[in-house]
């Protein structure tokens, strides 16, 4: 198979995350870049030429006429998440693979119509999971499943901030759902590779800001059948220049931190440009490290695409694994919007 040809569909801020991995690989060629806004698709292609002076992408304004001239093998999706399921279809009834930013879809039925496009045309779908393919996270995930801590385990994630660059579809129901579909999704599927399935979700729900129709703000507790639970507390209503975040994950013999806490002692060795840690606090208050080389996770969740379109195969990330992610992330909003525990 020679040099795999990629279109980019959407010219946003994720649309850099992919392509400037993309302008790195022998293996990849990006000949199309697709985005309603010229301007954007300007920006786009000298992004690429930064990197490979002798790049000539086609620039388009209209997906269809990309498609129609056939210039490409593959296609990263990066458009607002309730167009993903249309240009998916798209995509996969002209012969493309397709990486699909994250969440898949607004609806389970319109991830079943992607998965079926995808499924007909023979070709792969993956979902842009990136914590998957992240050593920070996925060391994260092997020291629960080893049993650093003992199980069973209380995952808490904690994160507050102002709406994604202030666009408002992020927080419109029916554009983007806002934060306890958007980004906690990322959440709902990473527990669901560390722990397993879902059984149950039961939410509280705020709006802080009236601005949008979105929930913006909620707290979802996740029960899953290994015993594990999920809690996650999300804000997208700060006002601009405020936030906070926290991962850790209770467990019977002890703590484990995404990031070493402030004031650990012994303190953590220091970061490098190879090296992030996470922290164990043990019985008695002091902590241990456990080393994290770091990688581009955008790259990692491109190149295995790659090996699955050349192989035949799928990914880690592909979407019928990742309808399961959606599910949970529509339960939360089932819950939040009725005040019923949503079984699974």
């Amino acid at each position: 198979m020679g040099k795999i040809r990629f279109a980019v569909l959407g010219a946003g801020n994720i649309a850099r995350a992919h392509v400037r991995p993309l302008t790195t690989m022998s293996n990849v060629e990006i000949t199309a870049i697709i985005d309603a806004v010229p301007e954007r698709t300007t920006a786009m292609a000298a992004l690429v030429k930064e990197s490979l002076p002798e790049a000539e992408p086609r620039l388009y304004t209209d997906f269809d006429a990309a498609l129609a001239d056939g210039n490409f093998d593959a296609v990263s999706i990066c458009l607002p998440t309730w167009l993903h399921a249309s240009a998916t279809v798209k995509a996969a009834a002209h012969g493309c693979h397709v990486l699909c930013e994250k969440p898949m879809a607004l609806s389970l039925a319109d991830a079943d119509q992607m998965i079926a496009a995808a499924q007909k045309a023979g070709v792969v779908l993956s979902i842009a999971q990136c914590r998957r393919y992240d050593n920070h996270w996925l060391t994260f995930k092997e020291a629960v499943q080893s049993g650093v801590i003992g199980r069973p385990v209380v995952w808490r994630s904690i994160k507050a901030g102002p709406a994604p660059g202030g666009r408002s579809w992020f927080m419109e129901a029916d554009k983007g759902g806002g934060p306890l579909i958007d980004g906690a999704i990322h959440n709902y599927d990473f527990a669901r590779y560390i722990f397993g399935e879902a059984e149950r979700v039961y939410t509280s729900s705020a709006k802080l800001n009236g601005a949008y129709s979105a929930v913006d703000t909620g707290t979802a507790n996740i029960t899953f059948a290994s015993g594990d639970l999920l809690t996650l507390s999300w804000s997208w209503a700060m006002p601009t220049g405020v936030g906070s975040g926290h991962e850790d994950i209770l467990g019977p013999e002890g703590i484990l931190y995404l990031s070493p806490p402030a004031g650990a002692t012994p303190p953590p060795p220091p970061a490098d440009a190879n090296t992030r840690y996470l922290a164990v606090q043990r019985p008695g208050g002091e902590y241990e490290y456990i080393p994290c080389p770091k990688n581009n996770m955008y790259k990692a969740e491109i190149e295995a695409f790659i090996a699955a379109i050349q192989s035949g195969g799928t990914t880690i990330s592909d979407g019928v694994d990742n309808r399961k992610s959606l599910a949970i992330g529509l339960a939360v909003l089932e819950s939040a919007a009725n005040g019923q525990v949503i079984k699974l």
